[in-house]
């Protein structure tokens, strides 16, 4: 499945979940319960890519993507700001 097929599924589940309701409808914490459940029954390979100077994280609930850079032999990531371990 691809990224645009996993969050086409993610929303329908959502929807499916809440009695077919637009996702305008939809409160956050909602949608996020849903879509969290989805990704329990229905879990992807991994969400991170590691290259030499980079990360890239797939945000299922979001469907974005995050670069972060990273440094050979240490286990973190960043972004200005913005750390993941």
């Amino acid at each position: 499945m691809d990224f645009k097929e996993d969050q086409l599924a993610i929303e329908a589940y959502v929807r499916m979940r809440s009695g077919w309701r637009d996702v305008d409808e939809i409160s956050d914490e909602e949608y996020a319960e849903y879509a969290y459940e989805y990704i329990d029954e229905h879990p992807f390979e991994s969400g991170l890519v590691v290259n030499k100077r980079e990360a890239i994280f797939y945000d299922r609930i979001n469907g974005e993507f995050i670069a972060l850079r990273t440094s050979p032999g240490i286990p973190f990531a960043w972004e200005q700001g913005y750390f993941r371990y």
